[in-house]
């Protein structure tokens, strides 16, 4: 049963990695059509229906304890949004994925590591695993006199604001907690960027193929919110949110497809640490 359970935890996170790797990359693409600030407005506005009916077919009603932490959350993953996809539009992918998932899954684990949340040494050794594993899938090319300090910060922008945006998410809406936490982000990071994008240079909305485009990152957004809900109930906001931040590897993988980004060995290597620590979180998770 406990196998089970593990397994159907590890499954969400993997699925919630996906979603938001390749949603992340259209968001990027979407950016260098338009702006990362119209792109984001339209990647949130565009899942709050699908966050409402996920939350209503959960639970049916809101619970206004989930409000504030929705709200915060919201606010949070909003910025973390902006940052991200200005820095992936602007040719930054690697140092803004490695940054952003490193700095995401750490925040993570450290919240559960002080809450004393019970956890088997196999799945904080797993855990330990993923962090250079996400260094080295997408930091894996980079050279380090070549840093661009524009994507190093817009890296630890989204990754400090997607470590707040998880945990909260993972506290109020995970095991027994209220999933209308999800309706709540998505709803205030929308309704925030629409109001202020007018204060921002540029088109206050994509159009044309940026806005079908950031219309197919909403549809993924939505989708790694909701996997997230799951791989946080069957497991914990550590374990789920850093099988979540495996994300930069399919990131990664896009802009190879793509723009033809080739990977390189340490690339690859961490990869297969990737691999291997999503089979040790697997293994123990209760």
């Amino acid at each position: 049963m406990l196998a089970a359970v593990a397994f159907v935890g590890v499954a969400f996170g993997v699925l919630g990695a996906v979603a938001v790797g390749v949603g992340d990359f259209l968001g990027g693409v979407a950016s260098r059509r338009s702006t990362a600030w119209g792109v984001t407005t339209v990647a949130w506005l565009g899942q709050a229906p699908m966050m409402v009916a996920l939350a209503y077919l959960l639970k049916g009603g809101l619970d206004a304890a989930a409000i504030g932490p929705g709200l915060v959350a919201g606010v949070a993953g909003a910025v973390g949004g902006v940052f991200l996809y200005g820095g992936i539009a602007r040719g930054d992918v690697a140092i803004v994925a490695a940054t952003s998932g490193v700095l995401a899954s750490s925040g993570a684990a450290l919240y559960d590591a002080v809450s004393g949340v019970a956890l088997p040494a196999v799945t904080w050794a797993g855990i330990a695993l993923a962090v250079p594993a996400i260094v080295l899938v997408a930091g894996g090319g980079v050279e380090i006199g070549k840093v661009s300090l524009r994507g190093l910060g817009a890296g630890l922008g989204a990754g400090g604001s997607f470590a707040l945006f998880y945990v909260l998410i993972g506290v109020t809406g995970g095991e027994n907690g209220d999933p209308t936490v999800v309706a709540v982000v998505a709803a205030t990071a929308g309704l925030l960027l629409l109001v202020t994008a007018p204060l921002r240079p540029g088109p206050v909305m994509p159009r044309g193929s940026a806005l079908g485009i950031s219309l197919a990152a909403a549809a993924l957004s939505g989708l790694h919110l909701g996997a997230l809900l799951f791989a946080v109930k069957y497991g914990s906001v550590a374990t789920g949110t850093v099988l979540v931040s495996q994300y930069p590897a399919f990131t990664v993988l896009m802009a190879a497809l793509v723009w033809g980004q080739r990977p390189t060995r340490l690339q690859v290597v961490g990869l297969l640490l990737a691999l291997l620590a999503v089979g040790m979180i697997a293994s123990a998770t209760p």
